[in-house]
């Protein structure tokens, strides 16, 4: 939502890109913590001490969130000038600008087109099944014969291959690949690695974590999911869209 109320909608896919990248950061810093947790000697247990350090970042940083402003009318470091500039090239992408009205035709026609209904599957199947790997891939690289604070060295990779995913994928649509083939060939990493976990002996540990780092790649096709969506909601208020039809998908 704050990116859509700062930037048009073509530059919206790379910024979100960016601000997405963060889950890979959070999972490198993240292994950090917990290592440095379980070697802790306080006499608070190496969870509780990591759920503590991580809970007072996040206060720490959401002072600065609560400061942040919601559009280039409310902000104090703009002038005049360029809050005009920034709002006029927002109405001419018609993205972002203008008042929000909820109309009973609008909710019907969605729930009509099949383009909704795609995009709802292809969210759930995306994070279904790979959130349970990538936000629990500590507690599944312990079952490949890994104690808890290797798992946690083991595990930041995964941010890493996480944050170059993301941002390749973002780069290849910023170059004006179309999304839906973006989307498709995203999805293919993820699904090898999905294969390997499921196929591959116990004893191939490290195919086993080839496995797991690959199915962090499934961020970067979410985040492209996530852009997709906005430009098809901002295309249903500018164009008559027919249920069922696929004719913004040229716009992707």
């Amino acid at each position: 939502m704050i990116t859509s109320a700062w930037y048009k909608r073509q530059e919206g896919a790379p910024r979100f890109g960016i601000w997405y990248c963060g889950l890979g950061i959070g999972q490198i810093i993240g292994g950090l913590v917990s290592f440095a947790a379980q070697h802790s000697v306080s006499r608070l247990q190496g969870w509780r001490l990591m759920f503590l350090v991580i809970g007072l970042l996040n206060i720490l940083i959401s002072g600065f969130i609560f400061r942040l402003p919601p559009d280039p009318e409310k902000s104090a470091f703009l002038t005049p000038a360029e809050v005009k500039f920034i709002v006029q090239r927002l109405k001419d992408d018609q993205a972002g600008v203008g008042p929000k009205v909820v109309r009973k035709r609008s909710i019907i026609e969605a729930f009509l087109d099949l383009q909704t209904w795609l995009l709802c599957l292809i969210t759930l199947l995306t994070t279904m099944s790979a959130g349970v790997v990538v936000y629990y891939s500590v507690i599944l690289i312990t079952t490949f014969g890994y104690n808890s604070k290797e798992a946690a060295l083991l595990n930041m990779p995964s941010g890493l291959v996480a944050i170059i995913s993301t941002l390749g994928v973002v780069t290849v649509v910023r170059n004006g690949y179309p999304r839906w083939l973006t989307i498709v060939i995203a999805c293919i990493p993820p699904t090898i690695g999905g294969c390997l976990m499921s196929f591959l002996p116990a004893t191939s540990k490290v195919g086993l974590l080839i496995g797991v780092y690959l199915v962090n790649t499934v961020s970067s096709s979410y985040n492209i999911i996530i852009t997709t969506q906005r430009v098809l909601m901002t295309s249903v208020g500018t164009i008559r869209v027919r249920p069922c039809s696929f004719n913004c998908w040229s716009q992707l």
